[in-house]
């Protein structure tokens, strides 16, 4: 019996942290927005990528609604997540299941990875090219411009 898995099948997939990544490390309260990152993400995503919010982030009685306060926040700044602590669906049929640990190509942490990196950094991990890159992050700035989601950072949670 073959138990192998083709993990090849799946969308390139980034498992993304949140404090010290997407917003700047104010843990509990959610920090300032990174919106270089963001609008990094956001390419990332226009161009087939799938992101997971991986963060050590919940909702509980003792701490509250961190998690859904991260996840709201990121929504105001046009930034959703495929999956969030749990891998993506496809990942899930392909495995027949969900595991602990969340299966991504680039798992990006204020702890390991600089998630700044230049252009020819994500074209690598992402296998897109430069040029895919850069035109993904011009149609997105033509978009909407930095101060629309900058005057989003002063609304209440």
């Amino acid at each position: 019996m073959n138990n192998h898995k083709d993990f090849s099948t799946l969308p390139k997939i980034i498992a993304v942290d949140f404090d010290g990544v997407i917003v700047s490390d104010k843990f509990p309260e959610i920090g300032k927005p990174n919106f270089k990152f963001i609008r990094i993400l956001r390419a990332m995503q226009h161009k087939g990528v799938k992101l997971i919010l991986w963060t050590s982030r919940s909702n509980s009685c003792e701490m509250g609604t961190l998690l859904t306060d991260a996840v709201e926040a990121c929504k105001r700044w046009k930034l959703e997540f495929d999956a969030i602590n749990e891998n993506i669906p496809e990942a899930k049929k392909l495995t027949g299941g969900d595991s602990r640990k969340v299966y991504a190509d680039i798992y990006l942490d204020d702890r390991s990875v600089n998630p700044l990196a230049d252009n020819l950094y994500w074209a690598y991990l992402v296998n897109l090219t430069v040029k895919d890159i850069i035109e993904a992050k011009e149609e997105l700035k033509n978009e909407e411009s930095e101060e629309s989601l900058k005057c989003q950072e002063n609304k209440p949670l």
